[in-house]
């Protein structure tokens, strides 16, 4: 205001960072740094700019009023970055998307799916807690991106091994708050479930969640019987609206449950472990556990959720390719880009080399890691891969 040089992104996004790292709200200071920050967002290095907007939502968390200031700059950012999010790194997309998760109102969904199509396929140096930060975002703010949701999956299911409880039964929440199922992250997670060390909410969360998948897959029986229990445990050490949540799913998990099930005994099995969680309810929350629960008042009710699939949920016809007829070919409808990455490990033992030095820089690099991985799945006589037409593909 005096003339003097106005203060640099590192200095703005550095007095933010300071003030969320101390928890201090200094709203004045704040809406100072967020004015300033929107005059010169193009001056701001990658990792300030994503710096300065994690702080502010991080802030917001301890005092909402801090997005009466913060919206403006959000949404001023999101304009400015739409033509050069591509100049961000990964972890820098990865703090950005967060911080726009946060914002209220679903505002920044938008941005977080501009923000996650530019880090598909997620890269090698993607951690395990940013994978289930990925996919808590993308529930918070309901953006269901398909290509998004199955990498997170896929390499969650990978590297389960590596997880810690918490971050399992995030993305465990995450896919199913958005109807995404994936077999094998599913299946893989829920008999790690069975072992693993978890907070009562972690395990409430992950049993309420998975109570409520359609349709009931095995895996989710046998987790039940085993988790119930341990819930029973720890009904005194759950909030009202846990024990509210897990509950419901409980009774509409039995009251929907097949008695023509094969597994006659797991079923009667579960039913002792329900009744037992129950009557614990009803000791410590009376009035919580429910008396006429209406399935259709639920997102578990059969007839009113259906779940998107991205991997085949019956075990029985799992081998069954999808078969479609266009033009009297037969068409198999294609896998996807993280099932191919997994297909060609398989066919080769080792993933594929890089491109040839001599091929044209113009050429997209997703677009040719796709066709080199059609080619290799088509030539080992796969019922997909290797088509399409010519210009649809690299110029190779």
């Amino acid at each position: 205001e005096n003339g003097s040089l106005q203060p640099q992104g590192q200095a703005l996004s550095n007095i933010v960072w300071s003030l969320a790292t101390l928890e201090v709200v200094d709203l004045q200071l704040l809406a100072q740094v967020a004015g300033l920050a929107q005059l010169s967002i193009g001056d701001f290095k990658p990792f300030e700019l994503a710096s300065l907007h994690w702080a502010f939502s991080k802030l917001a968390e301890l005092d909402p009023r801090v997005w009466e200031s913060a919206i403006p700059l959000f949404e001023a950012t999101a304009i400015s970055l739409s033509g050069r999010l591509n100049l961000f790194t990964f972890r820098c997309l990865v703090m950005l998307v967060t911080a726009y998760a946060a914002m209220p109102q679903n505002r920044g969904a938008d941005f977080i799916t501009l923000a996650m199509g530019l880090m598909i396929p997620l890269p090698r140096v993607a951690g395990c807690h940013e994978l289930a930060n990925l996919a808590t975002c993308l529930a918070k703010v309901e953006v269901r991106q398909e290509t998004a949701l199955q990498e997170i999956a896929y390499k969650a299911a990978l590297r389960l091994h590596e997880m810690r409880s918490g971050e399992i039964v995030d993305v465990f929440v995450a896919l199913t708050k958005l109807n995404f199922f994936h077999k094998r992250f599913v299946d893989r997670a829920l008999h790690a479930a069975t072992h693993m060390e978890m907070t009562p909410s972690q395990l409430c969360q992950l049993l309420s969640a998975a109570l409520s998948l359609r349709p009931r897959r095995s895996a989710v029986r046998s987790a039940a019987l085993r988790l119930l229990p341990r819930a029973t445990e720890h009904v005194g050490e759950l909030n009202a609206q846990e024990l509210s949540l897990l509950s419901s799913q409980v009774y509409d998990f039995l009251k929907g449950s097949d008695k023509s099930d094969s597994e006659e005994t797991l079923s009667e099995t579960l039913l002792s472990q329900a009744t037992a969680f129950q009557a614990a309810v009803e000791k410590e929350w009376p009035g919580v556990w429910p008396q006429s629960y209406s399935s259709q008042s639920t997102s578990g009710g059969d007839s009113d959720r259906q779940e998107t699939r991205s991997d085949t949920d019956d075990d029985s016809n799992s081998s069954e390719p999808a078969v479609v007829v266009k033009n009297t070919f037969v068409h198999i409808e294609d896998t996807s880009f993280a099932e191919k990455q997994e297909m060609v490990l398989e066919l080769l033992g080792k993933p594929l080399p890089a491109p040839l030095a001599v091929l044209p820089s113009s050429l997209c690099p997703n677009d040719l890691e796709q066709f080199r991985m059609d080619y290799q799945i088509f030539r080992a006589g796969k019922p997909f891969g290797a088509k399409g037409e010519l210009s649809r593909r690299p110029m190779v």
